[in-house]
């Protein structure tokens, strides 16, 4: 028996020397499932029937014997895949040679032996010299043994001239499989090789290109070398790749390492409610918790840091559907881009401050300029907080620096990514003039709000935000009362009653804004005897 070889070029040489020797040979190629042994197999011998002239005039016949249940399927499976000519040609269901023996086989000829014969003769003319590959030997059916099927196997070498290659993994032969293994293969078995191939093997055929740096350390994080899942992964990343890498570039390496991520933990598990553990922090948490959680899985997510991006939805319709339509998830990747974006740069905020704050190594000038040119080209992304610590360690080393275009910028991003006054004041110890740029911003996008945001944030359940109440009042009555007349809203008298007895009720904080409303409805209420009762009854009860 050879030992393991290390590398795959050792498997292709060695099968070099098998395939091309003139005498019958029978050889196993074991490993794990998913390793790849079947892809590397497919690889070898289109590689040596094309350098080959002997082995291109080969026949060959490749079958899985998953769910085999006797010996004469497994004939007619053989039968049935054979190909001539070095694999270029292959006797169809209608082929002469396979109509004649069917032929000769029926119902016709039952009791007569001639005609037998003759079938017989065609199937070993077929199979005669033939390269002939069974795979997934752990899959068959317990109907079939090993010993019958080694039998019918050493039959074909000796008797027919075939070569026979055996693909399984011995780990899941069951134990009657594997004590027959035990007692025919050195009988019948010639070679055997342990196919196992390094990690960076298989990802050096699966997962090297651009783009897939991120899913490749996924895999060597989890110790995985499943190559059917490693390409899984790579049609994944390629489907996405175009759309996301260009629109979303923030999000886009992450999201690379992320299918890699998900792949691997949806298939790790059967069960059934893993979408939801893999989409919910809190869900997952209480999941991960379990007895019942086998170790393994909770491993396996600690590997590869899993966490929760809203963007793995679309892995996962992926993996579910075949295709996403990536319309409907727009709003979830701009998101998940912003957030990513946002890590990067504070990242990278914080190695510049670490050349101030670590050692004396840094001269001014250089700190100064590395810090500025980051400020003034990723200020805006920032959070307020960042880029107050940022601005105010540089106002102390160049007192004399102009900040408010940076001031500017960050303050138009606050407001358009839907900050508020109250999300302001929420941040203490803000740089002053920052502060107020960003207030300033505040009140000209509020001025530009309609009365209908105004009333609509004013009257919602649950509290409403007193600065609103500064805009309401920048309305006349009559502008109230016409937008209540001409408002199709199905909530309108609801919010309204909501909003009145938010204002009179004690201590009447507001009693500019009370009595605006007031007049307002007095005007509703002189259009028509019809709306003076729904206003008389509805919200002056």
């Amino acid at each position: 028996m050879l030992p393991r070889p290390d590398k795959m070029d050792e498997l292709e040489t060695c099968l070099q020397r098998e395939l091309t020797d003139t005498k019958p040979r029978m050889i196993g190629i074991k490993g794990e499932w998913g390793v790849g042994k079947t892809f590397r197999w497919n690889q070898i011998w289109k590689e040596l029937k094309s350098s080959d002239h002997s082995l291109r005039k080969k026949k060959y016949s490749y079958v899985s014997l998953f769910g085999v249940e006797s010996i004469d399927r497994l004939r007619r499976e053989i039968l049935g895949r054979i190909q001539l000519s070095g694999g270029t040609k292959r006797p169809g269901k209608n082929s002469p040679l396979r109509r004649a023996d069917q032929f000769l086989r029926s119902s016709k000829f039952k009791g007569t032996g001639a005609p037998l014969v003759l079938a017989d003769w065609i199937e070993d003319w077929l199979v005669s010299g033939g390269t002939i590959c069974l795979d997934d030997i752990e899959r068959m059916s317990s109907k079939l043994s090993v010993a019958s099927v080694f039998g019918y196997l050493n039959f074909l070498k000796e008797e027919r001239d075939c070569t026979i290659v055996l693909i399984f993994n011995e780990e899941k032969l069951h134990k009657s499989q594997k004590k027959d293994l035990a007692y025919y293969r050195e009988k019948v078995l010639d070679r055997e090789f342990l196919y196992d191939p390094a990690i960076e093997e298989n990802l050096n055929i699966a997962l090297n290109g651009e783009g897939l740096q991120a899913a490749k350390e996924v895999f060597l994080k989890a110790e995985n070398n499943n190559l059917r899942l490693m390409f899984k992964v790579r049609e994944i990343v390629e489907y996405f790749k175009l759309n996301l890498q260009h629109n979303f570039p923030g999000l886009w390496e992450v999201f690379a390492g992320n299918c890699a991520k998900v792949v691997l933990v949806y298939h790790s598990t059967k069960n059934l409610k893993i979408k939801d553990y893999l989409l919910n922090s809190s869900s997952l948490l209480i999941w991960m918790k379990e007895s019942t959680i086998p170790s393994k899985i909770k491993e396996l997510f600690q590997k590869v840091n899993y966490i929760p991006f809203d963007s793995n939805a679309l892995i996962l319709e992926y993996i579910e559907k075949g295709s996403v339509d990536l319309g409907k998830h727009q709003s979830v990747l701009r998101s998940d881009d912003r957030r990513q974006q946002s890590n990067s740069l504070e990242a990278e905020l914080s190695e510049i401050i670490d050349l101030y704050r670590l050692n004396f190594q840094c001269e001014k000038d250089f700190f100064v300029y590395r810090l500025n040119e980051f400020l003034e080209k990723n200020g805006d992304q920032l959070r307020l907080a960042d880029l107050s610590a940022a601005i105010q360690l540089l106002r102390d080393l160049c007192p004399e620096k102009e900040f408010q275009p940076i001031f500017d910028r960050a303050a138009d991003a606050f407001v358009e990514k839907g900050g508020d006054s109250k999300s302001l004041r929420s941040l203490p110890g803000l740089d002053d003039s920052l502060r107020k740029t960003v207030q300033r911003k505040l009140d000209e996008s509020d001025s530009q709000r309609s009365l209908e945001e105004i009333f609509l944030s004013l009257s919602r359940e649950g509290g409403y935000e007193p600065e609103d109440v500064r805009f309401l009042e920048k309305f006349s009555e009559g502008e109230i009362a016409d937008w209540v007349l001409h408002s199709k809203r199905t909530d309108l008298i609801p919010r309204l009653r909501n909003l009145k007895v938010r204002f009179e009720k004690p201590p009447k904080e507001h009693p500019k804004a009370q009595k605006l409303l007031e007049e307002a409805l007095s005007i509703v209420k002189e259009k028509s005897a019809f709306k003076k009762y729904q206003v008389e009854s509805l919200l002056e009860e």
